[in-house]
């Protein structure tokens, strides 16, 4: 198996380019055996919401490698075996996960059936429970309040209810993990990942002999504890082992659970940044090449209008030269010259003249407003013909008023 040997600065390096738990899928160690052999080597870890703040590009604080220590210096990791992935530390991660736990909070896990030292969300919840009103009485069954932990009972569990729920609360708030509450919801929340959690009672159905044959849910006596609505969820049920044994091994399988469930959030806001980010370049493309269009569009108009008024200025060089040659020069067509300079001045789109008389028009368009009719007025009746026609001229008298 391949191995390889990391000093204090290596695995300080390692574990803030990675989460742990991608390392562990890596490497054949847990993340906490991973976690372990950091404290003994005085390396640094991120804490909780670093990864998170990372992958939405937010200020995050980085904790130097101290350096002094006089401890472990040394540690080898081996490459993971793909043939036998779930081992690690010669057991599975949760195996590892509960060992930690039972550890780490062994006076909480003794529970003894009385409450002592209660935790506030415990007496709070007691309570309520101790209340037995109707209106948080479901037949045999009593519930908590919105805004409380949920834990949903008949009379005889409440005790041992109560001393469960306030050895898990106890044991999590140790950790450093902390409780929300909506509605009649209450949730677990370790990280940046908010779990939904209830303890209850199960019910056992049963067929009265009546007429309608009537079925009713009685509570059995059996707890069970469950956290998520959502797969992927973990579930403690009381059997052959009771709740109170299998606390540390819930509380690994959850805290497993929600690592999972922060590196598949972590993995879903990058996928999600990627596709973002595919969507943004999409829209440039499309964006540009709208207006990559548009600008062509608007080029050729203008080279259009652009050939459409030199034609119109040889007309007008025409009918002036022609008028200039003749014996006695007609003022007005004269006049209309000038005016038709001024036209094609507005018109052309390199210069674009202002016009009074042509505000809000359409340069683009004034063309097509009136379909050609030969022999009608206008600047079309120009273009038919080089030679100047004054009966369609209906502008003469303009042109000799001041």
């Amino acid at each position: 198996m391949t191995k390889a040997t990391f000093n204090r600065q290596q695995l300080y390096d390692l574990v803030w380019a990675e989460p742990l738990l991608g390392l562990s899928k890596k490497y054949n160690i847990s993340d906490v055996g991973l976690r372990k052999n950091c404290l003994q080597m005085g390396v640094p870890l991120p804490g909780a919401g670093y990864w998170a703040k990372m992958q939405h590009g937010k200020t995050t604080t980085v904790t130097p490698l101290p350096k002094d220590h006089y401890g472990q210096t040394e540690v080898v990791l081996y490459l993971r075996d793909e043939n036998h992935p779930a081992i690690v530390d010669g057991m599975t991660p949760q195996a590892a996960m509960q060992a930690l736990i039972e550890q780490e909070h062994s006076a909480e896990l003794k529970i003894s059936g009385n409450l002592k030292d209660a935790d506030p969300l415990i007496i709070q919840a007691q309570a309520t429970l101790l209340k037995r009103n109707e209106y948080y009485r479901e037949g045999d069954i009593l519930k908590t309040e919105s805004g409380q932990l949920y834990i949903r009972v008949s009379d005889p569990q409440i005790n041992r209810a109560l001393c469960i729920m306030d050895a898990f609360v106890k044991i999590m708030r140790k950790r450093g993990r902390e409780f929300k509450f909506r509605n009649e919801t209450a949730y677990i929340v370790i990280g940046e990942e908010e779990i939904e959690m209830a303890l209850r009672e199960t019910s056992t159905a049963t067929i009265r002999e009546d007429r309608w044959q009537t079925r009713s849910l009685n509570p059995n006596g059996k707890l069970e504890f469950k956290f998520g609505s959502y797969e992927p969820t973990v579930t403690g049920r009381d059997g052959k082992v009771l709740m109170e044994d299998q606390l540390a091994k819930i509380i690994a399988r959850l805290e497993l659970m929600a690592e999972e469930m922060r590196v598949e959030t972590i993995e879903g806001n990058i996928r999600r940044a990627a596709y973002e980010e595919k969507e943004r370049l999409r829209k440039l493309v499309e964006e540009r090449q709208k207006l990559e269009i548009s600008s062509f569009k608007k080029s050729v108009r203008d080279a259009i209008r652009w050939q459409e008024t030199n034609t119109f200025r040889n007309y007008i060089d025409h009918v002036e030269t022609k008028e200039l040659a003749s014996a006695q020069p007609d003022e007005a067509i004269l006049a209309w010259v000038q005016w038709a300079r001024d036209k094609a001045d507005w018109y052309d789109p390199l210069i674009e003249k202002e016009d009074e008389w042509m505000a809000g028009v359409d340069r683009n368009n004034i063309l097509k407003t009136e379909p050609h009719k030969p022999g009608g007025y206008g600047f079309n009746a120009f273009r038919e013909t080089a030679e100047p026609n004054r009966a369609a001229w209906p502008l003469l008298p303009w042109y000799t008023k001041k």
